[in-house]
Parts: structure tokens; C-alpha cells; sequence
């Protein structure tokens, strides 16, 4: 595996406006670099990684790793993975920087229809542009009301002949995040 570091953002997060190639990186945490390694090791099996790694390693899945601070205490963390002849996708989870704890569950992020990569930068995709898709991809809401942190997560869903935008609204509940509000828009062109 190469090093694992993340590379710092804020919100709201335009992932095209993430620059993977930063020098300014930080360490993972080890319980960070725990999960991430997990992450990377298990989509390369699910894309057809072996124990050999005759054809391609868990290294060549791996594309970086995106940190933006919730709060005080949270971070969250976008994991970018892209198997060879594979779609671009993206693992996300929270991180409970007080507890040093990581959420059991990976929220599976797939931005295959909103970015495409090349030379190790994110480019909008066609699809992107044709449906003039809202950015950002990943907002963090306000939370007046009771102080809790909420995130937005806005992709387009595309199987080949159907094409959606989809927004899923969610809130940190400790180490986790929990589902609050999904809304698939159908599109036509």
C-alpha cells in the first residue's frame, strides 16, 4: 500500500476541487489507517483482485483519501477508489476524533457518473455538465435547531438508459451516521 495520508478540505466539498496531489497531507490515525487499509483490501477483491496480485495490487485501487472536520469532534473521511477498467467510486465514514473510534458502517458514495480521473485528478464528467448537476457534493447543514451535526450528499444516479439526482440527507448519532431524508429526482434529456 502506498502511504496512507489525507489530504485536508473543508465544506462544502466540490471533490473536482480537491487537489490529490497536495503536499499538505496529514497522518491517518492508526484506527484510520486500519479501516482505510480494510476498505482498499475488500474493493479490491469485490473488483476481482487475487491473492496473487498477478494483474493488478490493492495499491492500484487506491486513490486518496479526503478529510474535512465536522465538528470538534468528528471528521469525515472520503475514501476514492478506482479498479482498473473500473468505475470511480468513493467509501465514506466518520471518525470520533474524542472516542479515536471509526463508524462500523461505510456509506458506499458512488460518483462514477460525476467524475471521471485523469492523472490522478477528478474531472467533471460529461453527465455532470449535460444535467448541470448542483454542486457542492457534500455539504454540512446548519443545525440551529438542535446542534447536530448534518451532512448532504448530492450524486447522480446513472445505469446506462436512467439518470437521477440523488440527495441523501444524514446526521453524526455518536460514531455513526444515520439516514434522516433520500430524494431521487428523475431526469430526462
Amino acid at each position: 500500500m502506498p502511504r496512507l495520508c489525507s489530504v485536508e478540505t473543508h465544506f462544502p466539498i466540490i471533490l473536482s476541487k480537491v487537489n490529490l496531489q497536495s503536499d499538505i497531507s496529514r497522518d491517518l490515525p492508526d484506527v484510520v489507517k486500519t479501516k482505510v487499509t480494510d476498505i482498499v483490501v475488500n474493493y479490491y477483491f469485490d473488483f476481482g483482485g487475487d491473492s496473487s496480485q498477478i494483474y493488478f495490487t490493492p495499491a492500484d485501487v487506491y486513490v486518496g483519501t479526503i478529510c474535512a472536520s465536522i465538528d470538534t469532534l468528528h471528521d469525515l473521511y472520503v475514501l476514492l477508489l478506482n479498479a482498473p477498467a473500473g468505475p470511480l467510486n468513493s467509501k465514506v465514514f466518520l471518525y470520533n476524533r474524542i472516542r479515536n473510534k471509526t463508524s462500523e458502517s461505510v456509506i458506499d458514495y458512488n460518483i462514477h457518473a460525476l467524475y471521471t480521473r485523469e492523472n490522478n485528478k477528478l474531472l467533471i464528467s460529461n453527465l455532470k455538465e449535460l444535467f448541470r448537476m448542483p454542486s457542492p457534493d457534500i455539504e454540512l447543514l446548519n443545525r440551529e435547531q438542535d446542534n447536530i451535526p448534518k451532512l448532504k450528499f448530492t450524486r447522480l444516479y446513472h445505469n446506462g438508459t436512467t439518470n437521477a439526482i440523488e440527495i441523501a440527507s444524514m446526521k453524526v448519532n455518536g460514531v455513526e451516521l444515520d439516514t434522516l431524508d433520500f430524494k431521487r429526482s428523475f431526469l430526462e434529456k
